[in-house]
């Protein structure tokens, strides 16, 4: 006599596995894709490093409220990788574009005072 799981909970067992590989999966996809658009490898380490805050947020709040880990909370962990994927690129993009524009603006300030004035002679 052997005992296992079958029908719905074994189907829910397989999907949660499933999901979970392939959350895996999107994170690499997604590590490798901000690669490409960014070409640096650091900053997409930035970029996933919130995941595992966020993730550790989300279990922390299904204990608290005392929520089944099942199918549905599966997907809503899917949906908050994007969301904190989505905001941390916004944010170091927002970071990027005010350091070049502090940069701009203290070289214009060095050439106003004539420190960036090549002499020759």
């Amino acid at each position: 006599m052997t005992i296992g799981q079958a029908g719905v909970g074994k189907q829910l067992t397989d999907s949660v596995v499933t999901m979970a590989d392939t959350m895996l999966v999107a994170i690499g996809l997604v590590y490798l894709i901000v690669v490409i658009l960014v070409r640096l490898l650091l900053v997409p380490l930035v970029i996933l490093f919130a995941l595992p805050l966020a993730f550790i947020g989300a279990f922390v709040a299904l204990a608290v409220t005392g929520r089944a880990r099942d199918l549905s909370a599966i997907i809503g962990l899917l949906m908050l990788r994007s969301i904190v994927v989505t905001n941390a690129i916004v944010l170091l993009d927002l970071a990027v574009v005010t350091h070049a524009i502090l940069a701009r603006g203290r070289a214009g300030r060095r050439r106003l005072r004539g420190e960036g004035a090549h002499q020759s002679g």
